[in-house]
């Protein structure tokens, strides 16, 4: 330690410079760095009293480092077995990691140790977000016990929000901020609530308050740049999006070992979608099941993209390993039933979605895709009931009405198809697809007028296309590309021509009256995976492109 100066009036300014160095350290250091000091103060001084070890775990909680809290906890459960507390929080930890099974195990026996306790009742309605009337009797309960509970105020106003019940919600969210003012999440919900009812001005000024509040979390600027993105911001998203990836690549290099910062990043990643991105999403869902082999909700956000880029063996083992930590996760059967759909395996698909429905029989998107497998299985009249019952679940969703439309279309019934393209259309005025679709009523009815009408709107709405480009790539003469053609049709043309044909026998053999018909109709999922092949071989835009790429000179 440095001497003090032996001059009174020198050590009296010596400790005034020692005092403002004291403070203006602690000024810097965040809320939840000094409290994660003040639990190591307790632990240290108290190391037998498990309240010291909830406080810290706490604190750990509220820095993002899980796996310390949960550590804590135990301790404290350790410590003290009929700790509700601690359980409700290791319950929390749980919870995040998307292992709900031991995260209900935990709240329920802090509920039987405290049946009074806001806190579990709030995490309970939360680990129900599927059901409703479960959630919103837990979370109301929560309130009743602790009517200043912001948390749970906003809980519900994002279940009200769900079903449509937007006044609510809305009451709800400003009764959090009321309560705390400085609660990021609450104005990232309103702001996302305001978008919604398309008020988009309050929207961007609440995600921003979000950010302003706690200029240093990374799910704030994420929300934004989501926000601008769908708002046709591209070059504010893209910032946006980028500082959220910076903010937690600094993160992890200073915690290399936190599993759930490699799985924000990669949520992070994935909301940018700029080339490479998704790849990069993978990768860091990876290092955090790599680090956390039970973490579901990684395995679960992976298994999308494998999906998306069309890994579809990759992506039914992630599913399938979600299911096998959590099966409960009515998300996964729904993902998992349309993979299913996708390779044509349309009875596994129904029984997902059958799954689905009897754990959440209130799921609208559980209907939708299954009437997706019956239409796709030529199960006309079950894909209608379902389609129908979607409508019934979320008859505010504009695409359940343009796909039931367009099944009705495809049938034969097409004054039908032509009121669900209106409402489709009521629900959002901008809506390409159901234009079109309707043009495509209009035009089988005869009605050229009002077909013309619904395809000039629908390519009003879509903007001007973007300007042709002869050569993309300007390094390459025609010579060069000429060699790259050549060199395609080298490759593939053969397999192209294959596939064609066998793609048009077996149409025919499918409009076959006679027992090939029905040999034909075994063939319905080689014909997909074929026509799938094909689609992709016969985008000689996109192999171009990449061969012209890799043909570049280096830098």
């Amino acid at each position: 330690m440095t001497d003090l100066p032996a001059n009174p009036a020198a050590k009296i300014a010596a400790v005034i410079v020692l005092l403002l160095v004291v403070i203006i350290s602690s000024a810097c250091q965040s809320d939840i760095e000094r409290d994660i000091a003040k639990g190591n103060k307790a632990v240290s001084r108290r190391p037998a009293d498990p309240s010291a070890y909830n406080e810290r775990g706490e604190a750990y909680y509220a820095a993002d480092q899980y796996d310390k809290a949960f550590a804590d906890f135990n301790k404290a459960i350790e410590l003290k077995a009929d700790y509700a507390e601690a359980y409700n929080n290791r319950g929390r930890v749980y919870y995040v990691y998307g292992l709900n099974r031991e995260a209900k195990a935990d709240c329920r026996k802090a509920l039987e140790l405290n049946p009074n306790y806001a806190a579990a009742h709030n995490t309970w309605g939360a680990l129900y977000e599927g059901d409703d009337n479960i959630a919103l009797v837990s979370i109301n309960k929560a309130i009743e016990l602790k009517p200043d509970f912001a948390r749970a105020y906003m809980h519900r106003g994002y279940l009200y929000a769900q079903r449509g019940d937007y006044d609510l919600a809305l009451a709800d969210f400003n009764k959090a901020i009321e309560v705390k003012p400085d609660y990021a999440d609450a104005y990232y919900y309103r702001g996302w609530l305001y978008e919604v009812k398309s008020n988009y001005e309050q929207a961007l000024a609440d995600i921003t308050k979000g950010i302003d509040v706690q200029p240093d979390n990374s799910g704030g600027y994420s929300a934004r740049g989501s926000f601008y993105d769908r708002n046709r911001d591209g070059d504010r998203g893209v910032k946006d999006h980028d500082k959220a990836i910076e903010l937690l690549g600094a993160a992890i290099t200073e915690q290399p070992n936190n599993a759930f910062l490699y799985y924000k990043r990669g949520q992070a990643y994935s909301s940018r979608n700029r080339a490479g991105d998704q790849d990069r999403a993978l990768a860091d869902y990876s290092v955090a099941i790599e680090l956390k082999p039970d973490f579901v909700n990684a395995y679960d956000e992976r298994g999308v993209i494998h999906f998306n880029k069309e890994n579809v063996v990759s992506a039914f083992a992630d599913y399938n390993r979600v299911l096998e930590l959590d099966p409960e996760r009515v998300r996964v059967y729904i993902n998992r039933g349309q993979a299913y759909t996708h390779v044509a395996d349309y009875e596994r698909a129904v029984a997902d979605f059958k799954t689905a429905i009897d754990l959440d029989p209130a799921s609208a998107r559980a209907y939708k895709e299954r009437a997706l497998a019956y239409d796709r299985g030529d199960n006309y009249e079950l894909a209608l009931k379902d389609y129908s019952k979607a409508i019934e679940l979320d008859p505010k969703d504009e695409n359940m009405y343009d796909s039931r439309g367009f099944l009705q279309l495809k049938h034969g019934t097409t004054d039908q198809a032509i009121l669900d393209f209106n409402k489709a259309i009521e629900l959002k005025p901008g809506f390409i697809r159901a234009y079109r679709h309707r043009a495509a009523a209009f035009a089988k009815l005869g009605d050229t007028v009002r077909a013309d009408a619904d395809q000039r709107k629908a390519t009003e709405i879509e903007g001007p296309a973007p300007a042709a480009q002869t050569n993309p790539h300007p390094e390459l003469d025609a010579e060069q590309i000429a060699a790259i053609i050549q060199k395609f049709f080298q490759r593939w043309g053969t397999l192209l021509g294959v596939a064609s044909v066998l793609i048009s026998l077996l149409a025919l053999l499918r409009m076959s009256g006679s027992s090939l018909g029905k040999i034909a109709s075994n063939t319905h999922s080689i014909e997909t995976e074929l026509s799938s092949l094909n689609r992709k071989l016969s985008d000689l835009q996109t192999v171009l492109r990449d061969m012209g790429t890799q043909n570049r000179p280096p830098g």
